[in-house]
């Protein structure tokens, strides 16, 4: 029986979830200050991304993948969010830790809030790259410094749970998926 961490899980799908649930989609309204910036010196880039939040939003996640791609590879930090955000949650490509990684990698070294937040996540878990402690707590400080408010929860839990921050001994509550779908 697999027990997953739901502290991590929740905070990812939080970071990445409106409040129905669903993946955000609405643009601007739901975009950090810095989602704003051009980042790329690109002005088509925002055109871009409204095509890409059309197509996700008509549940074309492909090509919503295919645009937001585009737009990061054009150095867009909201664009490399939302592409790892589709790799971390398998939408529109095959789920995976290290491309969602990457690109939320790239999202933060822009100072994409809730890219570092979520480094910060992936670097405590060893999700997608190896367990690293100290770049976990690095990146949370940094997310925290720039005023994300959710850092600085990581990294009292963090510094609270150390030894068993995203294991099987973590003393936090872990959920049986298993058994919860079978009921």
């Amino acid at each position: 029986m697999k027990k997953t961490n739901i502290f991590a899980l929740l905070v990812i799908i939080a970071l990445t979830s409106n409040a129905t649930g669903r993946t955000s989609t609405a643009w601007p309204y739901n975009a950090w200050p810095q989602d704003t910036a051009f980042t790329s010196g690109d002005e088509d880039v925002y055109s871009i991304i409204e095509k890409a939040q059309d197509a996700y939003n008509k549940d074309n996640h492909k090509e919503a993948v295919r645009l937001y791609r585009i737009a990061a590879e054009r150095g867009n930090s909201l664009a490399q969010y939302r592409l790892g955000t589709r790799y971390f949650l398998g939408e529109g490509v095959n789920k995976s830790a290290e491309e969602a990684f990457k690109w939320w990698k790239r999202a933060a070294e822009q100072g994409h809030l809730r890219a570092q937040n979520n480094i910060g996540i992936m670097y405590a878990n060893g999700t997608g790259v190896e367990k690293d402690k100290k770049k976990a707590k690095e990146w949370w400080q940094e997310a925290k410094n720039n005023g994300f408010k959710l850092a600085n929860y990581n990294i009292e839990m963090f510094e609270k749970y150390d030894e068993t921050y995203g294991t099987e001994k973590d003393p936090r509550i872990t959920v049986d998926f298993e058994a919860l779908n079978s009921k």
